[in-house]
């Protein structure tokens, strides 16, 4: 795959982050560099629409936007942080067939909701039992993050983002 666009140097506030993190930027964020204050405020909207979101809830909503979308790097980079998460690679697997029937109640509707959100297919009975247990903020959060990512898709097929070195894509779990 040949990028659209070289990589360029991420803003002092993302390095600070990676750093903070042990991580360095993955080549979708290189690409959005070129455009620093979108990539400051994107880095933002992620921050914002998972904060106070458990990690297992937040990577459950990633990869099934990752899968609807067809978005291998996503897919790729969240499989691992899935598993520290603690979802099991059963459950990733299940995830990945479409089958959310192994999950909890509540996670099985976040599950279906999410699908529902980037598919454009929210129905009333679906809207009543993920509203249930969340506040309005919560909803909101649920959607933007679903939607974020659905962006970051698009960004990453538009630009023809290359995987990054390490990661894989829709084959994980490999186990």
């Amino acid at each position: 795959m040949q990028p659209r666009l070289p990589p360029t140097q991420p803003s002092a506030e993302e390095m600070a982050f990676r750093q903070g993190e042990g991580t360095s930027p993955p080549n979708l964020q290189l690409v959005i560099a070129h455009a620093p204050e979108i990539a400051r405020l994107q880095l933002e909207l992620n921050r914002a629409a998972t904060a106070g979101m458990s990690s297992r809830q937040k990577e459950l909503i990633i990869l099934v936007a990752g899968l609807q979308t067809q978005n291998e790097y996503c897919w790729g980079h969240h499989v691992p942080l899935a598993v520290a998460a603690g979802i099991s690679e059963a459950e990733i697997r299940a995830i990945r067939r479409g089958d959310y029937s192994s999950f909890q109640p509540e996670e099985h509707a976040l599950l279906r909701f999410t699908a529902a959100v980037v598919s454009q297919q929210v129905t009333d009975e679906l809207w009543a039992q993920i509203s249930k247990k969340r506040t309005h903020e919560e909803l909101v959060k649920v959607v933007m993050l679903t939607s974020f990512y659905c962006m970051m898709g698009t960004l990453r097929s538009a630009l023809n983002v290359p995987q990054d070195a390490g990661f894989g894509g829709f084959e994980l779990p490999l186990s």
